[in-house]
């Protein structure tokens, strides 16, 4: 969304709009961006349906309403804004790939993993997607259960922006769902050399290793996982699971 988005987005033909509701839908058009921009998703969401209430047929308004509504946790309305959006004949490629975009997020927000990945693939359709847009096709595509086409999309945001720790993840737990062991260590040890932050490659790496009866370097990204996500279930439990391969090792 903000590749394409900033104050001085407005398409000229707008202005070509007759008579005072034209004119004032246009005004809140204005305004609605510039508090869009200022993230004042609130006052944008009212100004831009303002300029909807005064002349219908302004798609763009409709487009960004739906996304205003979206930064507001307001899914299903961001969504039925984003449909109609993606219906309409009045707005630039730019936008009908935005639309699809924020109707992905939306699916996926709302738990369907596989309308979501729809939306995505179809915005990559009308553009080349973004790095943003790669991850989120290779988020939906994994949570669909579709892991060969979710590895793809990684790789190709890991390409369009490099040092991208969340693609890498992203990459190596595809490889273990698909046991490819080594290969998800290669990939959760790059992320980890990014971004050493998250649990959720040490977890990957842990649970390649124990694939692979590498019990000790398991029990140790366990380990560096809970410290960095005490909550997490899947390191406790794979620590468990660590451990007692470890304590069956020394009674054998």
């Amino acid at each position: 969304m903000n590749r394409w988005f900033h104050s001085g987005v407005w398409v000229a033909g707008s202005l070509i709009l007759s008579g005072c509701a034209g004119m004032s839908a246009n005004h809140h058009h204005r305004l609605g961006l510039q508090a869009f921009e200022q993230m004042e998703y609130l006052n944008a969401c009212l100004e831009f349906q303002q300029s909807v209430d005064r002349n219908p047929s302004r798609a763009d308004s409709r487009l960004m309403l739906g996304w205003s509504q979206f930064y507001l946790s307001r899914t299903e309305s961001a969504l039925a804004a984003l449909q109609s959006v993606s219906i309409s004949r009045d707005l630039s490629i730019v936008q009908y790939a935005d639309a699809f975009e924020g109707m992905a997020r939306c699916w996926y927000r709302l738990g369907d993993p596989v309308r979501a990945y729809e939306a995505i693939i179809a915005c990559g359709e009308i553009q080349r997607l973004s790095a943003d847009q790669e991850l989120l096709a290779g988020w939906t595509a994994y949570a669909s259960g579709k892991t060969e086409a979710a590895y793809p999309h990684f790789a190709r945001a890991s390409t369009l922006r490099t040092a991208d720790a969340e693609a890498l993840y992203g990459m190596a737990l595809c490889a273990w769902t698909e046991g490819r062991h080594e290969e998800a260590i290669r990939f959760a040890t790059r992320s980890i050399r990014w971004d050493a932050s998250t649990a959720g490659s040490y977890v990957v790496r842990a649970e390649a290793s124990l694939a692979l009866k590498r019990i000790d370097d398991a029990i140790r990204d366990f380990k560096s996982a809970l410290a960095r996500d005490p909550g997490s279930a899947a390191a406790r439990d794979g620590l468990a699971r660590a451990t007692r391969n470890a304590d069956s090792q020394v009674e054998i």
